[in-house]
């Protein structure tokens, strides 16, 4: 959850100098987007590594 995080910061700085440049709108929904998709990942992916863990602790 914690590299979701930086990501979304990263993406929103990136997304600040989009908006400065003059290019916001389509810079915008492509960084939101991503921003989406990358916590939408790494929260499977925790899910995934927790339910493994668990799933390891019920079988012993």
């Amino acid at each position: 959850m914690f590299w979701s995080l930086v990501i979304a910061i990263i993406l929103f700085v990136i997304d600040s100098i989009c908006a400065i440049a003059g290019v916001a709108q389509v810079g915008i929904i492509i960084i939101f987007v991503l921003a989406v998709l990358a916590t939408a990942l790494s929260a499977g992916v925790w899910l995934y590594i927790k339910i493994k863990k668990t799933n390891r602790k019920l079988t012993q």
